[in-house]
């Protein structure tokens, strides 16, 4: 087997109790878990992104999808917050509708999202 390249996935098995078959680990109670580096933040740590699925072919398949997603600049911050998605989604998200239709969201979900 060869070893992964830097920078690249990591995808491992995390036990929750003992192992029964190291080489598949069939059996074993635990989930499979990928891994992506998304380098280094501000304070020097790694940025990383974690899935987690039954079976490694389905954290393959949702690293696959994770890479879909920040290959398309999907990338939320941890001060996003309900408030600020509103208001991009009224800004952004209602193309195609009339503007009474735009000025009735807005003035729905804008009382709604006020504290």
């Amino acid at each position: 087997m060869a070893r992964r390249g830097y920078g690249e996935d990591g995808i491992y098995f995390d036990h929750t109790g003992d192992c029964r078959d190291s080489t598949h680990h069939r059996g074993c109670a635990g989930r499979w878990r990928g891994v992506v580096s998304l380098g280094f933040g501000p304070d020097g740590k790694r940025i990383r992104k974690k899935v987690s699925g039954k079976t490694r072919t389905e954290v393959k398949d949702k690293l696959r999808e994770l890479h879909g997603e920040l290959e398309a600049g999907v990338r939320t911050a941890r001060s996003y917050t309900v408030q600020k998605a509103v208001a991009d989604w009224l800004d952004d998200g209602l193309p195609g509708r009339t503007q009474k239709t735009i000025d009735t969201n807005r003035d729905g979900t804008v009382a709604l999202c006020l504290p």
